[in-house]
């Protein structure tokens, strides 16, 4: 968050099926309250996959109130479930490279996206399944 500038940052990593990147984003979003800009950072990132045509996401978020709500809701569970899409709370740790990436957005002030590749320093990210970290 920059509270100087009035703007916070998303980031966003998408991976294939075999785990192969498929996309980074890294964007700047005006600044409002922790829990209404992970809901905005989890539809990008949603956004994002479904443009490449990813199936059987698995979204992973270190805001467990963000995915405590996704998933009580019983339309957005629906149409999750409807796309294959599964909602999973992962520790900040677990998450250290979307916020990395939501910092890099600060420093740029606009909208950068990544595909097949990311940011120097991002470039080993493996993983068994679809996911989307936000």
């Amino acid at each position: 968050m920059d509270v100087m500038n009035g703007c916070c940052g998303i980031g966003a990593i998408v991976r294939g099926f075999n785990g192969d990147l498929v996309c980074v984003l890294s964007m700047s979003a005006p600044l409002i309250s922790i829990l209404t800009l992970e809901l905005h950072a989890i539809k990008k990132a949603l956004e994002l996959a479904l443009n490449f045509s990813c199936v059987q996401l698995i979204v992973e978020s270190d805001s467990l109130r963000s995915v405590q709500l996704i998933n009580q809701d019983k339309d957005i569970r629906a149409f999750l479930h409807v796309n294959q899409v599964f909602m999973n709370y992962v520790s900040r740790d677990a998450n250290r490279i979307a916020h990395h990436l939501a910092r890099f957005s600060l420093q740029c002030c606009e909208l950068s996206m990544w595909v097949d590749t990311g940011p120097l320093g991002l470039m080993d990210l493996r993983h068994s399944k679809s996911v989307v970290k936000v």
